[in-house]
C-alpha cells in the first residue's frame, strides 16, 4: 500500500516510522484499540475490540503472550507483535499456535477458568501495563464492566461468552507487524487451508505509522487475507467448539426457559416469522444460554443483525449495530440515519412506544433486553414494523 502527503501543490511519499522495539510498536494496537479491523471480522458493527491483558505468563515455558482480546461478542484473540526485522517465518506462527494450545491445555485443569482470570489480573500489574489506564490492575470483569458500562445486561452475557470461548478453546490468532514478508503470507494461507475446521483461524495485521507536515499521526492498517470477510464467512461456516446451533436453542428452549405453556404459542408464531424474514441469515451465539441473531435484507442491506432472540424468550433489538462508532474518544454509539429511523418507527407505533419504548426512554437503554410479558403482547406489531421499515 503506498501512501501520499500533499504539501503545497506536490504529493509526498512519507517514510513510515522505524520501530527499535517491539513493545513501542505493540503499544499502537493497546493504546488505540481502534484500529484494529474488528468491524472486518465480525458480523456485529457495533463490536469493540478490547485489550484485556498484556504480557501473559504462560505455563510450561511457553513465554508471554505480548496481548490477549476480545471483542463485545466474547470471541477471544492471542496478538503475537513482530518487527519486519526480528521476523523468522518457521517460528512466528508457530509461536500463537502454541500459545493457543498452552490456553487449551489451561482449561484442562478443574479450575482453569479462574486461573485462566487470575493470569489476566497477573499480567495487568506488571511494568508492561503501567501507564494504561483501561488495562493496569484491572481484572476481566472490571475490563469488560467498563466497556459495557451503558449495556449492564450485556455485561454477563459477554463475560459468558468469553468463558464459553475459553472452555471450549476456540482463538483467533494475529500476527501484528509493521510489514507482512511474503513468506509469512504463504504460511497463513497454509496454516487456514490445514485448519479445515478453522477453529484457530489466523491473519496478519500490518501497521504503519506516518507523520504528515504538521506532525499530525497517521496509522495506516492493513491485513492478509486482504479480504477477512472471506476468512470470516470461512469460520463461519464450520461450527466451531461451543457454538450453539438450532438444535441447543430448541433444546435450551424446551429443557430450561421459564416460558410458560401460554407464552410458547407467541414465542413460536413470533420466531417462525422471524426466521422467515431473515432467509436462514441468523447465527446461535456462543454464550450458555442460545440466541437468534437475525439480519434482514430491508434493514442495512441484510449486513447487520438487529433481532436477538433469546432461548430463555427475552428479546433485544440491536440499534447499536447501526451506530457510528468513536473507539478512541468515548466507545459510545453515534446514531447514524439508519438507526434513528428504526427507533422512530417504534417511538411512533402506538402499541409498540408503551409496550417497549417508555422503558427505553426512561433507562437510556435503547434496545434493553425485553421479558416475555413486555413484548409478547405487541410481537405482531414488531413484526409489522420490521417489513415496513427501509433502512
Amino acid at each position: 500500500m503506498s501512501i501520499y502527503i500533499k504539501n503545497k501543490d506536490e504529493f509526498e511519499k512519507p517514510d513510515p516510522t522505524v520501530f527499535e522495539k517491539e513493545e513501542v510498536f505493540g503499544n499502537l494496537i493497546i493504546d488505540y484499540p481502534e484500529i484494529f479491523p474488528i468491524g472486518k471480522f465480525t458480523d456485529f458493527a457495533g463490536s469493540k475490540w478490547i485489550p484485556i491483558a498484556v504480557e501473559m505468563q504462560l505455563e510450561y515455558g511457553l513465554g508471554r503472550l505480548d496481548v490477549l482480546g476480545i471483542d463485545g461478542e466474547g470471541c477471544i484473540y492471542i496478538i503475537e507483535n513482530k518487527l519486519y526485522k526480528n521476523y523468522q517465518k518457521k517460528t512466528l506462527r508457530q509461536q500463537g499456535t502454541d500459545y493457543a494450545f498452552g490456553l487449551r491445555d489451561l482449561k484442562e485443569h478443574h479450575n482453569g477458568w479462574e486461573i485462566f482470570k487470575k493470569k489476566i489480573k497477573s499480567a495487568n500489574k506488571s511494568k508492561w501495563a503501567k501507564g494504561k489506564e483501561f488495562l493496569y490492575n484491572k481484572s476481566l470483569e472490571e475490563i469488560i464492566k467498563k466497556f459495557k458500562k451503558d449495556e449492564p445486561e450485556d455485561y454477563q452475557r459477554c463475560l459468558d461468552e468469553v468463558k464459553n470461548n475459553f472452555e471450549q478453546g476456540n482463538y483467533t490468532l494475529v500476527v501484528a507487524m509493521d510489514r507482512i514478508p511474503p513468506g509469512l503470507r504463504i504460511s497463513i494461507s497454509g496454516h487456514n487451508e490445514i485448519d479445515a475446521k478453522h477453529e484457530v483461524p489466523l491473519f496478519a495485521l500490518e501497521v504503519n505509522q506516518f507523520f504528515d507536515n504538521s506532525k499530525e499521526e497517521i496509522i495506516v492498517v492493513s491485513t492478509y487475507p486482504y479480504d477477512l470477510e472471506d476468512l470470516k464467512h470461512k469460520n463461519k461456516d464450520k461450527t466451531r467448539r461451543g457454538e450453539n446451533t438450532n438444535e441447543s436453542f430448541q433444546k435450551y428452549y424446551e429443557e430450561k426457559s421459564n416460558i410458560t405453556e401460554g407464552e410458547r404459542k407467541d414465542f413460536d408464531e413470533f420466531r417462525q416469522e422471524i426466521e422467515k424474514l431473515a432467509e436462514e441469515e441468523k447465527w446461535y451465539g456462543r454464550s450458555e444460554t442460545p440466541q437468534i441473531y437475525a439480519k434482514f435484507g430491508n434493514i442495512g442491506g441484510g449486513e447487520k443483525h438487529f433481532v436477538q432472540i433469546s432461548a430463555d424468550g427475552n428479546l433485544r433489538f440491536l440499534f447499536e449495530n447501526f451506530d457510528e462508532f468513536d473507539y478512541k474518544h468515548s466507545h459510545k454509539g453515534k446514531p447514524t440515519k439508519e438507526s434513528e429511523l428504526l427507533k422512530e418507527k417504534f417511538e411512533t407505533n402506538p402499541a409498540l412506544k408503551e409496550a417497549l419504548w417508555t422503558n427505553w426512554k426512561k433507562s437510556n437503554a435503547w434496545g434493553m433486553y425485553n421479558k416475555p410479558k413486555e413484548w409478547m403482547p405487541v410481537w405482531k406489531e414488531i413484526i409489522k414494523v420490521i417489513k415496513e421499515v427501509e433502512v
